[in-house]
């Protein structure tokens, strides 16, 4: 701005010394000076349009000229006074920004590129602070206000979402040289504790350990072994003393508690839960205790949580894990389809969808392996070998598509065991060979990093223990 004064139209005619001293952060110089730039040089929309949007103007006429011209310049059309003015008196709203003399103003008023775009970040900042003050706003009416015995862990839970909005909403896209970016990929192979390893043989050969930001879908129909993977999977990487969580939307915590117990001890996780277990089995319990004490395993329980309360969640506990002086493991979730929606979507498929899309941001964000539990539909009863497919992800094939690798489970003993008794001998006798089995086929269906195929596991879930097979 060639004197610091602010050009006058209509919307900034009550921009008085009075009103500044109690207006939130803003600089209506800033935004004239931004937008006489970008109606000067088109190009500097290049540079800002990641990042700037038009509700980060302070003033509304200056966000509808900012939309305005986006949409122009997007679709390859010149945004200049001349164009912008056709445009506003072909919709009418020509008046409402201040008139012609207005955006002439604009113009003649242009800074350079270089110095729009530090305008432009002068205005994304202000705005952060004004959301940041809007947001302590919030937050001390909801504190007064609040209801319920959890009225202060909700409060702190939306602070937390909030503020994890604003910060994600500065992080621009990362860009590198082919030669650096392939340094990167050779730093990961000269240290392969990058990837975290799984501690099962077999799927370790498949899937070369978890990787942090990644997306890993545990999907099966119910008793197929699901949660009890998930569980051993968790409490195989806290064992190697990497801080892991487990977060439970179906099952208390003791539950979750009660299988990895089951494991250590091949007691059956029932028994466990219902109290039938003798001296010696509480002897054993005992010891397993002090194993699951000296792992950094927590386990949440979150009946009804959504995936800005699950980020809210994950941020805390990471944090609380670094600064206790541990080094990060896995996140496990049980399971994606019990995740709630933040707002209705129309329909179950749209809300999975939704919810899906949201997993992939949020594992990058927090650098952990997200390892997601997940139902698959009923069309898996219909096959004739009962066998999954990735298009039996249930409620979505954004599942598929958002994960970095699908595992599909499988225990042909859990379909024995339901099929009626043969009256020819032989077949019988095979079908109580197979109802007896402990193998459980693991087809990683999926593996943007790896192989795909199956492997096979020991399992015997009434324990919820694993091993290798054979």
């Amino acid at each position: 701005m060639k004197d610091g004064a602010i050009l006058d139209y209509p919307a900034s005619q009550g921009e008085s010394p009075a009103l500044a001293e109690t207006a939130p952060p803003h600089s209506i110089e800033a935004e004239q000076a931004f937008m006489g730039a970008l109606l000067w040089d088109n190009g500097l929309f290049d540079a800002v349009s990641d990042w700037l949007a038009p509700e980060h103007f302070y003033d509304p006429v200056h966000g509808r000229i900012y939309r305005i011209a986006a949409e122009m310049i997007g679709s390859g059309r010149l945004c200049d006074g001349v164009m912008l003015k056709a445009r506003l008196e072909a919709d009418g709203g020509l008046k409402e920004i201040g008139g012609t003399a207005y955006l002439a103003e604009l113009v003649a008023e242009s800074v350079d590129a270089a110095s729009g775009e530090a305008y432009a970040r002068l205005i994304y900042e202000l705005s952060r602070r004004r959301a940041l003050i809007e947001l302590s706003a919030d937050m001390a009416r909801e504190a007064r206000t609040g209801e319920g015995e959890d009225a202060a862990e909700r409060i702190i839970e939306t602070a937390e979402s909030r503020l994890s909005a604003l910060c994600g909403a500065s992080e621009e896209g990362r860009e590198a040289g082919a030669a650096e970016a392939f340094d990167l990929a050779l730093a990961e192979i000269d240290n392969p504790s990058v990837r975290i390893p799984t501690r099962l043989h077999a799927l370790e050969e498949r899937m070369g350990g978890w990787r942090p930001g990644g997306v890993y879908i545990i999907a099966g129909r119910s008793s197929m072994g699901k949660t009890a993977l998930g569980v051993e999977a968790a409490w195989r990487v806290a064992e190697s003393g990497l801080a892991t969580v487990f977060v439970s939307i179906e099952m208390p915590r003791q539950e979750v508690a009660c299988r990895i117990g089951a494991s250590l001890t091949g007691i059956q996780y029932r028994k466990i839960l219902s109290g039938q277990v003798d001296m010696e089995d509480r002897r054993a319990l005992r010891g397993a205790r002090e194993r699951i004490a000296a792992a950094p395993l927590t386990i949440m329980d979150v009946p009804g949580v959504t995936v800005a309360g699950l980020r809210a969640r994950l941020r805390r506990w990471k944090r609380a894990q670094l600064a206790a002086g541990r080094k990060i493991g896995v996140a496990v979730v049980d399971y994606l389809q019990l995740i709630k929606p933040e707002r209705d979507a129309g329909s179950i498929y749209a809300d999975v969808t939704k919810i899906s899309r949201a997993l992939k941001p949020l594992a990058r964000s927090l650098q952990i392996p997200l390892i997601v539990l997940a139902q698959l539909s009923r069309e898996t009863e219909r096959e004739k070998d009962k066998r999954p497919r990735l298009s039996h992800l249930r409620d979505s094939g954004a599942i598929e598509e958002d994960a970095d690798a699908v595992l599909l489970l499988y225990r042909d003993a859990y379909y024995a065991d339901r099929e009626p008794e043969h009256d020819d001998t032989v077949k019988e006798q095979d079908r109580k060979n197979r109802a007896g089995s402990y193998e459980i086929e693991i087809d990683v269906a999926k593996n943007r990093q790896g192989a795909i195929g199956r492997v096979s596991l020991w399992c015997d879930v009434k324990t919820n223990q694993f091993r290798e097979w054979r």
